[in-house]
């Protein structure tokens, strides 16, 4: 006999996940965290209806979000999606590390890159979510960064 008992884990799961790690989950008690919440929770429903999220997992449609929200929120488009532009934002405790390890020839490179979009993905959230920049964080957010500015910064 079936019970129907039928559960999906998709992208606001993973994306709740993400924000417990990075400690954005007290959105009753902190302003920034409500709106970097609201606007991943948008994108993630953004990405929902295209077809193009198919080709992508849930977790990765839910990192997407997270980092282009807190990316958004400190940029100088913040204000075309809703939001005032955030200056202090105290993500700096976040990054555990801002050096990017890069193989080159064999050998491991290490450098800063301040500007690297996916910079907050270090190595500590890497080995605790076992998601990777390059095969797993890369595409999706170059498809996010697509679909929002064509449904949400109207192209």
């Amino acid at each position: 006999m079936l019970d129907f008992d039928l559960h999906y884990s998709g992208p606001v799961f993973f994306l709740e996940r993400f924000l417990r790690i990075y400690n954005l989950d007290q959105i009753k008690r902190d302003r920034e965290a409500f709106a970097i919440d609201y606007l991943a929770r948008n994108f993630c429903r953004s990405m929902l209806r295209s077809k193009n999220y198919l080709t992508l997992k849930p977790s990765q449609i839910g990192a997407a979000a997270l980092i282009l929200a807190i990316n958004l929120s400190t940029s100088d488009l913040a204000p075309k999606v809703g939001l005032k532009k955030m200056q202090d934002l105290n993500l700096k405790s976040l990054f555990f590390e801002n050096v990017i390890n890069i193989e080159m020839d064999g050998v491991r490179q290490k450098f800063k890159n301040e500007s690297c979009p996916l910079k907050m993905w270090n190595k500590v959230v890497r080995r605790t979510t076992e998601m990777t920049i390059q095969g797993d964080l890369r595409p999706a957010y170059a498809l996010m960064c697509t679909i929002v500015d064509q449904t949400e910064l109207n192209g």
